[in-house]
């Protein structure tokens, strides 16, 4: 009889070479590949470079200065080609993408959604270049960044790789936010006192630059400390200094974006933990609040601008959305079904935004789509984010807590939060990593181990009886449960 599969003992013992090139062999994986096992793919360096990279480079001046008529180049821009290059550099995973790019199949429903997502972009730059030319390319790249998910999906290959990305974009997010906290704390000024300010541009380190998207990445960050203050006894106190770090580079930003979305976050982590970790949570977060609003001036003035934009009439932010909003609803009711095309400015531009990458925007992201185009773009993109976060949270509920998991769902619920009163898929730097996440949150979700292995083949299961080497599916198991 053969030996008794355990899979706690192969979870920390490594396997012979030779079983797991015959077991990669019957599950599609070339040698190439296998001999990296023990090293990150270079791919996926790439993603984990550009995630560092866009907790460092924010606002409207964050590209490298070059410029294709009045459309910038971003770091997206540059990383989406070198993704797609290391791709194509390998035979088996060019296979796998061209199946993809030809018939969107590789990366579930999701990825078929963003493929037809993909191609609809296309047709419409296509139909809307001979009279916007430059600025349908611009509104292509906002679309186009959503192939960002199915190469995100094809290099996370077990669920180490899938953490080491959430890890990434959450403590990356601290690099910025130390600065500014002592900023706000010690009075002294490191370049980061002003909200138009930030540490990163392209032409060098330390110099000022346009900072806006601090405090949603702060956002997103601390919606992820809260779950692994929650459920997890490891790095607790790194986790708390990195949450009150986060809580006092928002408030220093008065970003009240963020915080919307932090309460949307929190509120979901309330509703989905258990009885008593609800109960400590809630006391918890409790008692830091009244002592921070009692002991600090920082947090009172957050305060007292999230109390001014209550009251809609009277503030002139939320005005200036509202106004908006209903220009761009009277732009998609002109074409509700496929939206009024590219190129085409969605709201009347104020005199300061002359010249501006993203000109005319209603700062929601989700009345962009829709003016765009129409309820089958919105359609799409809500499929994408909604069936990414519900198999996430069913898996969560099949399988109980896991901190890493319900860290992603927090973002993802943050960052659909933030995407209704700001720019969120215009911004380059933003909807790039909202794609990788959303791959992050399906590979997350996968039960079955098999499923990690890309470009398997369909060939008959190994007769057990006759070898004694374990089969592809248990030997993948242990690096998806470990």
């Amino acid at each position: 009889m053969p030996p008794q599969y355990n899979p706690q003992r192969l979870r920390g013992e490594a396997l012979p070479r030779s079983a797991h090139v015959r077991a990669a062999g019957s599950a599609g994986v070339g040698s190439a590949q296998l001999r990296s096992r023990g090293r990150p793919a270079p791919e996926l360096i790439i993603i984990l470079a550009y995630i560092l990279l866009t907790r460092l480079s924010l606002g409207k001046e964050a590209n490298y200065g070059i410029w294709i008529g009045s459309v910038p180049i971003y770091p997206t821009d540059v990383t989406l080609v070198l993704l797609i290059g290391l791709v194509v550099r390998r035979r088996w995973q060019r296979r796998w993408f061209k199946s993809w790019f030809v018939k969107g199949k590789g990366a579930g429903s999701i990825g078929r959604a963003v493929w037809c997502l993909c191609i609809l972009a296309v047709v419409y730059a296509v139909h809307a270049w001979p009279s916007y030319q430059i600025l349908a390319l611009r509104d292509l790249a906002m679309f186009g960044y959503s192939l960002f998910f199915p190469l995100t999906y094809l290099m996370i290959s077990d669920r180490h790789s899938a953490v080491r990305i959430v890890r990434w974009f959450v403590y990356g997010s601290l690099i910025l936010a130390v600065p500014l906290a002592l900023e706000a704390i010690t009075g002294l000024n490191l370049g980061l006192s002003s909200d138009d300010q930030s540490l990163m541009t392209a032409s060098g380190l330390l110099r000022r630059m346009a900072v806006g998207d601090l405090g949603s990445n702060l956002g997103f960050a601390l919606s992820a400390l809260l779950v692994y203050l929650l459920l997890t006894r490891q790095r607790r106190w790194i986790n708390s200094i990195a949450a009150l770090i986060c809580l006092i580079g928002i408030a220093a930003s008065l970003n009240r974006s963020a915080i919307l979305s932090v309460a949307a976050a929190t509120l979901f982590t309330f509703l989905i933990v258990r009885k008593r970790r609800r109960l400590i949570f809630g006391l918890s977060t409790g008692v830091v609040s009244l002592w921070l609003l009692g002991h600090s001036s920082l947090f009172q003035n957050l305060t007292a601008a999230i109390k001014s934009g209550t009251t809609i009439f009277d503030d002139a932010d939320f005005q200036f959305r509202l106004l908006r909003w209903g220009e761009a609803l009277v732009l998609w009711l002109t074409h509700p079904v496929i939206g009024a095309g590219f190129g085409m400015e969605i709201c009347t531009p104020d005199p300061n935004e002359t010249g501006l990458f993203n000109v005319g925007m209603p700062h929601n992201s989700y009345l962009t789509l829709l003016a765009r185009t129409g309820i089958i773009g919105l359609g799409l993109f809500l499929f994408c984010y909604g069936k990414g976060l519900f198999d996430l949270l069913r898996s969560l509920r099949k399988r109980g807590m896991d901190a890493d998991s319900l860290a992603v769902a927090n973002i993802l619920i943050a960052m659909g939060i933030f995407a209704g009163f700001n720019l969120f898929l215009e911004e380059p730097l933003l909807i790039g990593p909202f794609w990788i996440m959303l791959a992050v949150a399906c590979r997350l979700a996968e039960t079955s181990p098999a499923r990690f292995v890309v470009a398997r083949r369909r060939l008959p299961a190994p007769d057990v009886s006759r070898s004694q080497t374990p089969s592809a599916t248990q030997l993948l198991r242990p690096s998806l449960e470990g």
